[in-house]
């Protein structure tokens, strides 16, 4: 690898870091290195609201040894070699972030079949008003036209409050799309996410990024009061109108 292909990653890392929603609104990042069986490593990963695993990997192009990253971490969280931390919950159920600067048709014919077996998030990473940005690649099911699946997935009695976002995404301070595979649903505007929906069990946690780089806000949609916050916070966000602006 060049000293420049290093130079990329480390700076994207730390971007990152900073920036921990660009991941996934919600995961909490650390950079102390997990060691794979055989020396490599995991220099990024972190932890969901559910406490599954969630190793990131960051490449300047998916080649033949990015895979083998990819498979060798994944089984390793499987098998129980990693995920032993109490921080973990679910220290088996491992979900792989993917970051690149770009995707070829088969890269991501290959990750969505890995998907079938742990699940994979790919991330387009860019340059946006002088810093690092992300895009959700795989999976992307946006609404309106995908909206029906994610009522499909829901929790019984979710349907009306589904509305009631999806009508708050089209009529908030910038559109805003619903995106990825049930679950976690992934909510993001022009200037990146701005916030998470998980289902555990007949419960929605809706995470909603308030200021960049800061913990997000926990809400439990299973009361009126909680819903009603979440639809507020995407009526009012402005998470990223920098971004938008430039």
């Amino acid at each position: 690898m060049s000293e420049a292909q290093k130079g990329m990653k480390k700076e994207v890392r730390r971007a990152l870091l900073q920036r921990p929603e660009w991941v996934e609104p919600g995961v909490l990042l650390q950079d102390q290195a997990l060691v794979l069986p055989g020396g490599r490593k995991i220099r990024l990963h972190g932890v969901d609201v559910l406490g599954r695993p969630c190793p990131v990997g960051v490449f300047k192009e998916l080649d033949a040894e990015a895979y083998d990253w990819m498979l060798a971490v994944l089984c390793a969280f499987r098998d129980g070699l990693l995920g032993g931390d109490p921080v973990y919950a679910r220290g088996r159920e491992p979900r792989l972030f993917v970051i690149a600067p770009w995707y070829r048709p088969e890269d991501l014919a290959r990750l969505a079949l890995l998907d079938e077996a742990a699940p994979v998030r790919a991330l387009r990473v860019r340059r946006r008003a002088g810093a690092w940005a992300t895009e959700l690649i795989h999976p992307r099911a946006d609404f309106p036209d995908e909206f029906e699946r994610w009522v499909d997935a829901a929790p019984t009695g979710a349907e009306g409050f589904l509305s009631r976002l999806r009508a708050a995404c089209l009529r908030g301070v910038h559109r805003c799309d619903f995106q990825g595979e049930p679950w976690p649903l992934l909510i993001s505007g022009p200037g990146g996410p701005l916030a998470a929906i998980h289902r555990e069990g007949e419960r929605l946690l809706y995470l909603a990024v308030h200021e960049p780089g800061q913990p997000p806000e926990l809400v439990d949609l299973r009361s009126e009061s909680g819903q009603d916050a979440a639809i507020d916070h995407v009526l009012r966000s402005r998470i990223g109108a920098d971004l938008v602006a430039s």
